[in-house]
């Protein structure tokens, strides 16, 4: 577990550092136990994938997000295609990936100079420049003017499920680090 991902949750996790030994100490076992008070399953999915690296429920979170999606859109066909977009959807969201030049380090250090400069290519976001709409319709084998017409607005609502589900996993994450951080030390 880094240090970085519980920075992520909550200011209030972020003054927990990892140490194997030190009371007080924040360890992968408090995520996990924590992950396990999330009632919510799909949330709970994420949840296990992003911080406790369980990549295997990919899939479990990809049919949960498009039944999800289907119900709230009412799509009655098409559910293949659906689930299709609902796994792009979910691994674009668990893996934004990192800007190709600078490696989400955010600035360069060039040769002969002195300092570092900011990444021209991310701008400074440290990720990949945003897939354009084509892009997307492509990544889903979907047509582009089928794209244009319903599943541009189903893959942003999948994705909008996707953050839905990150609220539930912080909040309880939240709960549950905090209820850690008050725990006095057996004497």
């Amino acid at each position: 577990m880094k240090i970085e991902l519980l920075q992520l949750l909550t200011a209030q996790a972020s003054q927990y550092e990892i140490s194997e030994h030190a009371w007080g100490a924040l360890q992968s076992t408090d995520i996990a136990h924590a992950l396990g008070f999330i009632k919510h399953r799909p949330a709970a999915l994420l949840g296990r994938i992003m911080f406790a690296g369980e990549l295997g429920f990919r899939s479990d979170l990809a049919f949960a997000l498009a039944d999800r999606t289907r119900k709230r859109l009412r799509i009655a066909r098409q559910y293949t295609r659906l689930l299709g977009v609902s796994a792009h959807a979910v691994e674009r969201f668990i893996d934004p990936k990192l800007c190709p030049t600078c490696r989400g380090a955010e600035s360069l250090r060039l040769e002969n100079t002195i300092g570092l400069i900011k990444c021209q290519s991310c701008a400074g976001t440290r990720t990949a420049k945003p897939l354009s709409q084509r892009q997307l319709a492509s990544l889903c084998e979907i047509p582009w003017s089928s794209w244009q017409e319903h599943w541009r607005e189903v893959y942003e609502e999948a994705d909008y499920g996707l953050y839905h589900y990150l609220d539930i996993v912080i909040g309880a994450l939240a709960i549950c680090l905090s209820d850690h951080s008050s725990q006095e030390p057996d004497q």
